[in-house]
């Protein structure tokens, strides 16, 4: 297995994935590593947002993700009852596009495929050393090196902690749970949010 790449990107998310592309497309010999031996199988991260599909457009990517996403027109800003039309926005997209997380990996990694992004996955990174020259990376299938590394690996993300890089933001004050269903008799409307003094609730499709 070949170990030294230009850049090694830690996390095969939408982020990494996406990264990993653009680099390779800019001629640059790129590694992406992911611990978890497949793709999350659950939905997770539900939109794509308008910005975003223009950024896939200017690749000719968009079609990919439209086929089987979902148009939602409009959003809902801190879960309150009045939710925000999209319909004023100068784009080509003006809605967010629901699409699951996996699917949405699913699509990225195709396109990382193509163009001969490597993708590493069931490699932990567990120690990131940097001698000033190449950046070192330690894990469970051996030792990876790269001029630049990347962390795409998340709230926790090793990266981030062995740069000396604090994670910004306040602590969570709420619990939430996600869960993906199968509903007997969904609803009509295209998205239901509930909030009261017991807590809030959200159904999508």
């Amino acid at each position: 297995m070949k170990m030294n790449y230009d850049v090694i990107v830690v996390g095969a998310g939408p982020v990494g994935l996406w990264l990993a592309c653009e680099l390779k497309l800019a001629g640059v010999d790129v590694a992406v590593l992911e611990r978890r031996t497949e793709r999350t199988a659950q939905s997770r991260a539900l939109t794509i947002h308008g910005r975003s599909l223009e950024v896939f457009a200017l690749r000719g990517l968009a079609d990919r993700f439209l086929r089987t996403g979902k148009p939602i027109p409009t959003g809902h800003y801190a879960a309150l009852d009045t939710r925000r039309d999209f319909s004023a926005f100068d784009t080509r997209f003006p809605y967010t596009l629901f699409l699951p997380q996996a699917v949405t990996e699913e699509r990225l990694e195709e396109r990382a495929t193509e163009l001969g992004v490597v993708i590493v996955r069931g490699v932990a990174a567990t120690k990131i050393m940097d001698d000033g020259n190449r950046v070192h990376i330690s894990t469970d299938a051996g030792e990876f090196s790269g001029s630049y590394v990347v962390g795409a690996d998340g709230a926790r993300s090793i990266v981030r902690e062995h740069a000396g890089i604090s994670y910004e933001g306040a602590e969570a004050r709420n619990s939430l749970m996600l869960a993906d269903v199968v509903l007997a008799s969904p609803p009509a409307k295209p998205v239901v949010s509930v909030t009261n003094e017991h807590g809030s609730v959200m159904i999508a499709p």
